[in-house]
């Protein structure tokens, strides 16, 4: 009899709803036996009520589906089952039990309950406080697609569709409603038509507000003519008139007839007629819901210093596409969890009172700028996602079959281009030094200093350029280097260069192939044959000279692995990089096959001078046919035709060259071949602006005070000279 009354009670307690989803009774069985042993100490009962529990916990399954444990043996004072306790794994001492228990139950209890003579106690919330409970649960009615969906619940409102509120409940949709006899006589006022014809035009009109506004224009507030007084009720203020327009005519109607027609409700026309009651010029206004600033939002003081302190960081537009793109790339080893971390730690130096942002509210912020992280060194190639992305958005079949194939062909001259230099570097390993095969390009800029303070994120740096030329048949590379208060990084320089790099060649090479990527300021413009024709001038057993260029997007070259071997090796190194000596340096600890030219202003020549001179600019071939730059993918310069290129506009070999002739008319009958005088492109070192050089000098105190002199006296600055060390090598060679 005794355990049946301690069963019932039990079922009572675990009746008592402690969640959503599970009853006390599943969550036991979930629970550990520490668990269990707790809700059955709080039942009342006599000292036999232990042996009740006993046979209660032995109905219910173990967690090994054993019998389930005994209860405490200190609880009452006496040991009823001493072989059960020492079985029990989980049992601790009355003194550490609670605290055992405590972790691992909620805090939440149940109500005490009362049935007849007997209470149920509180019984303890058996929820666990798991990773699943306390995992963050998204917040109902926020987001994207909520938003989304209030704004159309919004709209089928106004036209009175029919929708599903945010309680899931189907809403039917609103229409004329039946127009019932009234003292006014409003059925007998209008035909079915007009009714029609006023709802539609209604619900016609663009917004919400202009509803309001309709049903307010069509409703008249006047004095009360009469007032019945009414024990304790207040005094009506006014006197409410409902009018509907038919045909350029406000025809007076009921409340009843005026709800029915617009088919609103009474709760909506009774808040307008609030308004109209509090409105000086009986004029609705705007309905204000949603249209409040947020108690949260960030004050426009907390919203400038982010700006601002974006804003200090130095950006750089891209060398290669700055023709097609406004966007500047901001420097090397940033990205936005970096800045954040900055801004708290300047926040904190500034010790300012505006509220600290979120990081997500300063990546907002962010994107408000025109500025991208620089990208890394596998770019993609921005033809092919022109064409995945047109692709994929395109229905016709048709359209689609033509962008697929025109990316195919794409991609097949790319290959193509790349079979080519293969084939090219076969040809010149089996001719010896014959041929020779070579690969050039320029690495992104190299900031010097190299510091990893914070504070150096914010400065302008000297740049030292790394124009890197690899030898395909000897696999040894040439790193021309130099810092921009020596030179530039224009045609001049890149000419000189692969001046130096040819003459070094040995005499016995007769034919050059030399491949790079598509930039117009470095390679492909009208210097390069200027400087190929030099060089067969003085290079005697020279007789043929082939510039190649790959596809733009798919410019992979060998001495872009140069270039992240270096990338590597800087990151490891532990030395200090503080002034352009120190790259150079790196550069040559890299690999024993690389040879480090340090380029001082005597090996820079004005190769474009001569465009100047004694040969012209051209922009038409020798057939008088206009040709662009930007179209040519192979340059040959002969000796036997001095003062000529030919171009193509493929690397097939079976196509026809092209012939420019560069001599101007004036000269062309005096002698085949002019006289080229080619003079220094500098005779002073270049000035930088006042601004960079003003940050490098407060950089001073991050290096070491024997390179300081560098900085004070070789590095001079000019106020008029303008910062030109924002166009960077930040992005891809795409035009």
């Amino acid at each position: 009899m005794m355990s049946a009354r301690c069963k019932k009670l039990l079922e009572l307690a675990m009746r008592q709803k402690d969640s959503e989803d599970l009853t006390v009774k599943q969550r036991m069985r979930e629970r550990t036996p520490l668990a269990q042993k707790d809700i059955l100490r709080s039942l009342p009962g006599p000292s036999g009520t232990l042996v009740a529990q006993q046979d209660i916990l032995q109905s219910l399954p173990g967690p090994s589906g054993n019998r389930a444990y005994s209860s405490d043996r200190t609880s009452l004072g006496e040991d009823y089952s001493s072989d059960d306790d020492a079985q029990d794994c989980n049992w601790f001492p009355a003194g550490t039990h609670d605290e055992h228990v405590s972790s691992s139950l909620s805090s939440k209890t149940s109500t005490p309950r009362s049935i007849g003579s007997l209470t149920v106690p509180a019984v303890p919330a058996l929820v666990s406080q798991t990773q699943d409970d306390v995992r963050k649960k998204r917040k109902r009615g926020v987001g994207m697609m909520q938003r989304k969906l209030r704004k159309e619940r919004t709209e089928k409102i106004k036209r009175g569709e029919e929708y599903i509120n945010q309680a899931g409940k189907k809403i039917l949709g609103k229409s004329v409603g039946e127009l019932k006899e009234c003292r006014l006589k409003c059925k007998t006022k209008f035909t079915n038509a007009q009714l029609q014809r006023v709802f539609a035009d209604y619900r016609a009109m663009e917004t919400r507000d202009m509803q309001r506004l309709h049903l307010s224009n069509h409703i008249l507030l006047t004095p009360p003519i009469r007032v019945k007084q009414v024990e304790n009720k207040k005094k009506r203020e006014v006197s409410v008139e409902y009018f509907i327009e038919n045909e350029g005519n406000l025809v007076k109607v009921c409340q009843n007839c005026f709800l029915n027609v617009y088919g609103e409700n009474r709760g909506f026309v009774n808040g307008i007629i609030d308004k109209k009651k509090k409105s000086a010029t009986g004029i609705i206004g705007r309905d204000e819901r949603g249209r409040h600033e947020p108690k949260i939002k960030h004050s426009s003081e907390a919203i400038d210093y982010v700006r601002n302190h974006i804003s200090n960081f130095p950006a750089y537009e891209s060398h290669y596409s700055r023709r097609h793109t406004t966007k500047k790339y901001l420097e090397t080893g940033l990205n936005l969890q970096k800045m954040y971390n900055l801004y708290l730690d300047q926040h904190t130096m500034d010790n300012i009172t505006t509220k600290i942002v979120s990081i997500s509210t300063y990546s907002n912020i962010f994107k408000t700028f025109n500025l991208k992280f620089k990208k890394p060194h596998n770019d993609t190639c921005h033809t092919c996602d022109t064409f995945v992305a047109k692709i994929k958005i395109t229905i016709d079949d048709t359209e689609k079959t033509r962008l697929h194939d025109e990316h195919v062909s794409h991609q097949d001259k790319a290959n193509f281009h790349y079979e080519c230099k293969s084939f090219d570097k076969q040809r010149a390993k089996a001719s010896g030094n014959t041929i020779v095969v070579a690969v050039c390009d320029l690495q992104q800029c190299l900031a010097t200093p190299y510091l990893n303070t914070s504070v150096a994120f914010y400065k302008r740096k000297l740049w030292t350029f790394n124009f890197t030329v690899r030898n395909c048949n000897t696999g040894k590379t040439t790193c021309f280097m130099w810092h921009e208060a020596i030179a530039q990084r224009g045609a001049d320089e890149i000419a000189s260069c692969l001046k130096m790099f040819i003459m070094s060649l040995p005499e016995e090479t007769e034919h050059v192939i030399i491949y790079s990527d598509t930039c117009p300021g470095q390679t492909r413009n009208n210097t390069l044959p200027v400087v190929y024709n030099y060089i067969l001038t003085q290079k005697v057993g020279l007789k043929t000279i082939d510039h190649k260029f790959l596809v733009p997007g798919h410019t992979h070259l060998e001495c872009d692995a140069d270039h992240a071997s270096i990338e590597r090796a800087k990151k490891k190194y532990n030395g200090r990089i503080s002034i352009p000596n120190d790259w150079y340096m790196l550069v040559r600890m890299v690999s024993s096959k690389f040879t480090v030219i340090e380029l001082s202003q005597d090996d820079i020549f004005a190769f474009s001078s001569i465009l100047k001179q004694s040969l012209i600019k051209k922009t038409k071939d020798q057939n008088n046919a206009p040709f662009l730059w930007r179209n040519i993918f192979w340059i040959r310069v002969e000796k036997e035709h001095p003062c000529f290129f030919s171009f193509k506009y493929s690397l097939r070999v079976e196509d026809e060259f092209k012939i420019c002739d560069m001599k101007r008319k004036a000269r062309a009958s005096r002698s085949n071949q002019p006289i080229m005088d080619v003079r220094k492109a500098y005779n002073q070192p270049l000035l930088i602006s006042k601004e960079k050089h003003k940050d490098i000098l407060s950089l001073l105190q991050y290096i070491d005070p024997v390179y300081h002199d560098f900085y004070n006296n070789v590095i001079k600055s000019d106020n008029d000279v303008v910062d030109t060390s924002h166009i960077s090598d930040y992005n891809s060679d795409s035009e």
